[in-house]
C-alpha cells in the first residue's frame, strides 16, 4: 500500500479507500470518531460541583482549569489579609461583591498575597475585569 501525501496534491485518488484492508479502515474510522468526540468534550468544557476541600460544607465548581475546589467563603477568608503597598492597596480596594462574583479577581489577589507582586499584564487584566464585572453588576 502506498501513502498519499503532498506529491499527489494531498488528495486521495478515487478507489483508494477500497484498496485499504478492512481492519485498517475500521481503525481509521475509530480514530476519526475518537478525535471528534474529544474535540466535542473540550468545546463543552465539562464542569461539576464538589465539596470544598477547606471547609467540607459548601460546594465549589470544578472544571479542567481548577481541580482544587475552594468555595467562595473560604477563598474570601484567604484574601482578606491587609495589604501594605499603597499602589496595590488602592487597586485591590474594590467592592467585596465583585470578588464574590469573579473567581479571576479572587485568584489575582491571592497571587499578590502569596508572591508579593504582580506582572504588568496581571495588573492590566485585573483592572479590565473589574470594569467588566462592575458593568454587569449595574
Amino acid at each position: 500500500m502506498r501513502a498519499f501525501g503532498a506529491r499527489d496534491g494531498g488528495s486521495i485518488p478515487p478507489g483508494a479507500i477500497q484498496t485499504l484492508s478492512e481492519p485498517i479502515f475500521r481503525n481509521l474510522v475509530k480514530t476519526i470518531i475518537k478525535q471528534s468526540v474529544y474535540s466535542l468534550i473540550v468545546k463543552m468544557r465539562a464542569s461539576y460541583k464538589q465539596k470544598c476541600v477547606v471547609c467540607r460544607k459548601d460546594y465549589a465548581l470544578v472544571s479542567w482549569k481548577n481541580r482544587y475546589p475552594v468555595c467562595v467563603t473560604c477563598k474570601m477568608k484567604e484574601i482578606n489579609k491587609p495589604i501594605t503597598d499603597k499602589k496595590f492597596k488602592k487597586m485591590f480596594d474594590i467592592d467585596i461583591k465583585l470578588y464574590e462574583k469573579s473567581a479571576f479577581l479572587r485568584n489575582i489577589k491571592a497571587n499578590y498575597l502569596h508572591f508579593g507582586s504582580l506582572s504588568e499584564k496581571q495588573i492590566e487584566m485585573f483592572k479590565k475585569t473589574v470594569e467588566e464585572v462592575s458593568k454587569k453588576a449595574d
